[in-house]
């Protein structure tokens, strides 16, 4: 235990009170001696009484600093801290509430069971009396997890237009020329047409609002701002898809993939072997290269599950089938799958062949001066981007229908 020494203060109250004696016994030396006992007896009185205070404060000082002391040491030794609002829930179910529910519920008596929740420090909460709880977490979005931006090359312009040239299949081939040796035998050296034709995709606005959010809700729920961004953003995505699958090219709306595709050309029948004669045939002969297959969902899972009609056995082709970590290949390809395309139907193409060319990336903008959004408290959102989708080759992309 700790002490608290006064010797020092102690001494130092003696040694004045000693040169106070030398002082008064100097000036009343001629004095009888008497007085001068008297005088010693009165400053040992003195003496004797700060003695007695000293002690008194010593004491008092002593008993506070051991109770800290002790304090002190108790809480080393529990190493404890003060608790936020998480950890003492945490500790309370541990230390009695969730096994107190369970014993409650196994004898039948849930309804008089209670709950005491464990101390915790409000210091973890800076601004609030004692403490505020939001008691619902953020909504979870429910949207689609492909996108076609996610496997289309993306660029920039800073035009309303986009000009580019789009070829076509080469009319004509490079050969061998017989150089004669007499000028008016020789014949003209063989003659390609590489059928480029310049095309224009105009920029398009894709937009959309968001009107009478309330400024109480961004204020009282953390998650709100976070969770309308996301909305808006999905949603501008979800229109971006649609644009880039279904666009018909007349503006406002996007020159779409389907639009620009092929059907496909060959006799399979098969929904897997129609897919890997695309590929490898079809884009293929036009010397192209697919890099991804887009199928419905209901297709996907069609093929994932694939399985022999007679034995009941799983039966992926061998070789031309993959699928890891949620990723499936056909025969080296990527495959997606989206609610976007109905089942039965696919795309197979070379989305290097494509372009998503930004004006302006999406940008999310927020409003207090719409309508009447300042006498009402309200805020506008509004999410926009300015596109072009540029199909750089004819034939890039088939689409299937499978069984016919």
């Amino acid at each position: 235990m700790a002490t608290f020494d006064t010797k020092e203060i102690q001494d130092v109250v003696t040694e004045e009170l000693k040169k106070n004696l030398t002082t008064v016994k100097n000036e009343i030396e001629s004095g009888n001696k008497k007085t001068i006992n008297e005088v010693t007896e009165a400053i040992e009185k003195a003496r004797l009484a700060s003695k007695s205070e000293i002690d008194l404060a010593k004491a008092d000082l002593q008993k506070d600093f051991d109770s800290f002391a002790l304090a002190q040491k108790d809480a080393k030794n529990k190493n404890e801290k003060p608790l936020n609002f998480s950890q003492a829930f945490a500790k309370t179910m541990k230390e009695g509430g969730f096994e107190g529910m369970q014993s409650a519920i196994k004898e039948n008596r849930i309804n008089g069971h209670t709950i005491e929740m464990k101390a915790f420090g409000t210091g973890q909460f800076p601004g609030y009396e004692p403490f505020t709880t939001d008691y619902m977490g953020p909504i979870e979005l429910l949207y689609d997890q492909f996108h076609w931006r996610n496997i289309i090359p993306q660029g920039s312009t800073d035009k309303e237009f986009v000009s580019y040239p789009k070829q076509t299949a080469t009319t004509g081939n490079a050969g061998p020329w017989d150089h004669a040796p007499v000028p008016a035998s020789t014949v003209t050296k063989p003659v390609m047409t590489p059928n480029m034709v310049a095309y224009t995709a105009k920029v398009e606005w894709i937009a959309g609002l968001v009107k009478n959010i309330e400024v109480s809700m961004l204020e009282d729920f953390a998650w709100a701002n976070t969770f309308l961004s996301k909305l808006l953003r999905e949603e501008l995505f979800q229109a971006e898809d649609n644009q880039i699958l279904n666009g018909n090219g007349t503006s406002p709306q996007l020159d779409g993939i389907l639009a620009n595709s092929v059907a496909y050309d060959g006799a399979y029948t098969n929904g897997i072997e129609r897919i890997i004669d695309a590929a490898y045939r079809q884009l293929a002969n036009g010397f192209l290269t697919a890099t991804d297959i887009v199928l419905a969902n209901a297709d996907k899972v069609a093929i994932i599950l694939n399985k022999a009609s007679t034995s009941g056995e799983y039966n992926l082709p061998q070789g031309a089938i993959g699928y890891s970590n949620g990723q499936l290949m056909i025969d080296g390809i990527r495959v997606h799958s989206t609610p976007q395309l109905a089942a039965g139907t696919a795309i197979v193409g070379d989305f290097n062949q494509a372009m998503l060319a930004f004006r302006s990336a999406p940008r999310l903008r927020v409003f207090d001066q719409n309508e009447d959004d300042a006498t009402k408290n309200y805020l506008m959102m509004r999410i926009e981007e300015r596109v072009a989708l540029a199909i750089l080759r004819a034939n890039a992309f088939v689409n299937i229908t499978f069984g016919s």
